[in-house]
């Protein structure tokens, strides 16, 4: 269909429901007052840094389907995806490019979910309707995170809260004209101190092209008690979460596919690639508020992962001989301390925290417990103390600093699977026995420790109550992850890095509200996988040199009338190796969002949502002058979707890729991992 037919569809679909067009009904005046573009979050430092928040009622409205999609239209936060969907998808913040999956973290309730090798964060483990809150922080999550907090973290909150004696029970139901298909059910419960959440979601997706399949099933409990101890007052949780997913693989096309028909793009050059995930993660979590003496917080995550695949299959031998196998647990406890004073008038705070992670993690390669088959065994460990601090000197000034201490340990030891023989030479070789196969230690391993530190200090100023400013600087690092040690130089270490941000938030009465951040952040010794110049193979290494992303993000919230909601966000940025031509890889200089809301009355809401991504650089383009593949070019795709919602029962129609364009988030040596194409669904949810 054409964009002139698609328009007349538009305003076909506008006619036939003329009160989405009418004046706001009662109910509307509750959502003329217009929220912030960016608000001070909850964690520490959050106020020194371009932070956006989602809220429950912002992820409602969004024409997203998934949580990668509902992301990828923040500001500066791009999406590069191997499958369209949310599994291997990873969300590249401030222009880290491919190693985006270990450089910004993804904190669920607390706790990071990012994985200890190149896998980062399943986002296809959290269900879009379970999550009740986004905070992206960008630049800043050091000093409470630690390791991969370069370009800022995300966090998502999960945990429910119910008032005393309320209760929900909602069931949702989505799908597209592609025959993917999605049902979700979700239950909550409170009795006096104790609510109790239940939800459950099943997957069946076939994909945009063949072998590109995702059939998942997520279920989570969440048990919560909030009550009092004598004078204290306290908060405990436990919450259970199994993932059960099987997906394809499909591959990269050539660039003649890719720009050839929808048929060359659909095909699979890899139809037998793909895997399945195994997941359970535990979650525990306590609060005790001690009135003026402070407030103690205590978490611990838990989960194992059990991952098999196969990638590249040779279809003239056993699968079997060809699979890999990842087998990980992980273990995360945090306490800290909050305390708030008066000081000379005004609340002064400090936090203490200490935290401490354990990872073993296990890849065997070439078929499990074959002839020829490897195993790597893996195990990272880090225990750190944390200390920030909030200073408010007079009523518009306010001067934020923290500092982390971090020790970081792996140990790597790669093994074989063989078995060993004896032999007679007289009077030639014979065999006179062999020992059963066995992994056996293939090289004398390797440990490494560090000691990281990482540092935020930054200010922020109430100019009056609807101007502020803030300026920060932070230092950061990152270990290498378990998988970038088996293939690595032997001079691996972690990088570092600086951000320094200068941003002002403006308010113009209820209607209109902006902001802008200027932003410069500079690595050193960032980890890289490419040509090692010592030994001329392809290893993880540190760059010579330093690298910079140095660029402006502005946001923009406008009520132009009481119905109608426009959002804006647009980023320049210059990423590049310091002394080098080009830009980092997968990087556009240029990105913008546009989100356009129409509330005409309490049933109907119709929302446009776009998004623009300049050229990049191909994922193997060097920048060292030697001829380069053909850069990646822009993309603007466009969503649509109408809302109704009455009583207890709300339907969205919607269109993903209005336009159906041709776009691809991934490219490496000219061959590309195209993106779904233009998809129509409907959901139905129903609740009370």
């Amino acid at each position: 269909m054409s964009r002139a037919g698609l328009s007349g569809l538009a305003a076909a679909l506008a006619a036939a429901c003329p009160a989405a067009f009418g004046r706001a009904g009662p109910g509307h005046d509750a959502e003329r007052s217009l929220p912030e573009v960016t608000v001070r979050a909850s964690g520490p430092q959050a106020a020194m840094h371009h932070v956006t928040v989602l809220t429950a009622q912002d992820i409602a409205r969004a024409t997203a389907t998934s949580v990668s999609e509902l992301l990828s239209t923040q500001g500066n936060l791009n999406l590069l995806s191997y499958t369209g969907n949310d599994k291997k998808a990873t969300l590249d913040l401030r222009g880290m490019g491919g190693t985006a999956a270990n450089n910004v973290l993804i904190v669920v309730d607390g706790v990071a979910i990012n994985e200890n090798d190149l896998s980062g964060a399943d986002l296809s483990s959290l269900a879009l309707s379970q999550i009740q809150r986004v905070e992206i922080v960008r630049g800043g999550g050091s000093v409470e995170h630690g390791s991969g907090a370069v370009a800022g973290v995300i966090r998502i909150t999960t945990v429910p809260s119910l008032d005393e004696g309320e209760s929900r029970l909602g069931l949702r139901w989505r799908g597209n004209d592609e025959g993917d298909r999605t049902g979700s059910l979700h239950a909550q419960r409170r009795f006096g101190a104790v609510s109790a959440a239940a939800q459950l979601e099943r997957g069946q997706a076939r994909g945009h092209r063949d072998n590109a399949g995702l059939d998942h099933t997520l279920a989570a409990l969440t048990v919560r008690w909030q009550g009092s101890l004598g004078p204290t007052q306290a908060d405990a949780h436990v919450k259970l979460t199994r993932q059960r997913d099987r997906y394809g693989l499909p591959g990269p096309v050539s660039r003649e596919a890719f720009e050839g028909g929808g048929g060359a793009r659909r095909a699979s050059a890899s139809p037998l690639d793909g895997g399945r995930t195994e997941m359970d993660r535990q979650d525990l979590g306590a609060s005790l508020d001690f009135g003026r003496l402070g407030r103690t917080q205590w978490r611990s995550s838990h989960r194992d992962r059990f991952s098999p695949f196969v990638i590249g299959v040779d279809a003239s031998r056993p699968v079997a001989e060809q699979a890999d196998r990842i087998t990980a647990a992980q273990w995360d406890h945090r306490v800290s301390h909050h305390l708030q004073a008066e000081v000379m008038g005004r609340q002064q705070e400090l936090t203490l925290g200490w935290s401490q992670m354990q990872g073993e993690h296990s890849r065997s390669s070439n078929g499990f417990e074959r002839p020829a088959g490897t195993l790597t065994l893996g195990r990272a460990s880090s225990r750190a103390t944390f200390l920030a601090a909030t200073l408010r000197p007079s009523e518009a000034l306010t001067l934020q600093a923290g500092l982390r201490g971090d020790r970081f340990r792996t140990q790597q030891v790669s093994q074989r699977h063989r078995q060993n023989c004896s032999y007679a030479y007289i009077p030639f070789p014979v065999v006179i026995a062999c020992s059963p196969y066995a992994y056996e230690a293939d090289d004398a391993g390797r440990a490494s420790r560090w000691f990281n530190r990482g540092s935020e200090l930054g200010a922020s100023w109430q100019v009056t109550p609807a101007l502020s400013g803030f300026v920060s600087h932070s230092h950061t690092f990152r270990a290498p992850n378990l998988d970038e040690l088996v293939e690595a130089t032997s001079t691996l270490q972690p990088q570092r890095g600086q951000t320094r941000e200068v941003g002002v938030r403006h308010r113009l009465g209820e209607a209109l509200s902006w902001s802008a951040t200027l932003f410069d952040i500079r690595i050193h010794d960032e980890i890289q996988y490419g040509r090692d110049p010592a030994s001329g193979r392809q290893l993880n290494r540190n760059l010579d040199a330093p690298t910079q992303r140095r660029g402006v993000e502005a946001s923009l919230r406008w009520r132009p009338l009481p119905a109608l909601q426009l959002q804006g966000q647009l980023t320049h940025l210059r990423p590049r190796l310091v002394g080098r031509s080009g830009d980092i890889p997968l990087v556009a200089r240029n990105t913008a969002s546009l989100t356009a809301s129409w509330q005409a009355s309490e049933a109907w809401r119709w929302t446009v949502a776009g998004r623009f991504v300049g050229p990049r650089e191909d994922g193997h383009a060097t920048g060292d002058g030697t001829p380069q593949p053909r850069r990646l070019r822009a993309h603007d795709v466009w969503d649509a979707s109408v809302r109704h919602q009455a009583g207890d029962v709300s339907w969205t129609l919607g269109v993903r890729n209005l336009f159906d364009e041709v776009y691809s988030t991934q490219a490496f040596s000219q061959t590309y991992y195209p993106m779904p194409g233009r998809q129509a669904h409907l959901e139905v949810a129903w609740g009370f």
